[in-house]
């Protein structure tokens, strides 16, 4: 159980033209989309109460598309995506969590004024499900039950166990993006997350 709750980071830059709000979050991944989206709205009234116009939003917005707070939430939504779009259907959307399955997440970055387009790169993931790491197969046994576990590593077997995922997303408002990039995971100072970094190069609007 966890004690306490999540939290974003909001930073006001003063820069010579004008300040630029940089806001930094970590949506849940053991909630549901619409509780995603619930926990970015309430971001998006701390901005707004700032009245900065140009922001930078970015960090782990866990849009796994996916309920695993729930046992029967997650077998609900492993049975809606299978009868939908079909295992490897299911597999595209982990790249497209936008189209479908988060929906809710982004409108709400859209519903503030924010662009999405070109501060990410839709073609990388930031993440993997890869049954090849040990850590995550000992915490995906405690979701699956191991019949269907040994299924679902069967199926994986075409894209040898290992799917990219895109969690990690960058927005903005009042900026104009001009070179976003997924770095590897593995650097050569070595592995520093499970995650990818992200690198956005971007202009600003006049304030």
């Amino acid at each position: 159980k966890r004690l306490g709750s999540k939290r974003a980071l909001l930073c006001e830059l003063v820069l010579d033209d004008g300040p630029l709000l940089v806001v930094v979050v970590h949506l849940d991944p053991f909630a549901p989309p619409v509780h995603r989206a619930a926990q970015l709205r309430g971001v998006m009234d701390a901005v707004a109460a700032t009245g900065i116009r140009r922001v930078l939003v970015g960090g782990d917005f866990n849009t796994n598309t996916y309920h695993l707070g729930s046992t029967i939430g997650l077998g609900i939504d492993v049975i809606h995506k299978l009868m939908r779009f079909g295992f490897a259907g299911t597999v595209r959307q982990y790249m497209t969590p936008e189209q479908y399955f988060e929906r809710e997440v982004f409108e709400v970055l859209d519903g503030a004024g924010f662009e999405r387009a070109g501060f990410t790169d839709p073609a990388a993931g930031t993440i993997h499900y890869d049954l090849n790491d040990p850590e995550l197969r000992d915490k995906s046994l405690q979701y699956i039950p191991p019949p269907l576990f040994r299924w679902l590593e069967k199926r994986l077997a075409e894209w040898d166990g290992c799917v990219p995922m895109r969690v990690d997303h960058f927005a903005g408002r009042g900026l104009r993006p001009c070179e976003a990039k997924t770095l590897p995971r593995d650097l050569p100072s070595g592995r520093v997350s499970d995650h990818a970094a992200l690198s956005l190069s971007f202009e600003l609007d006049p304030p």
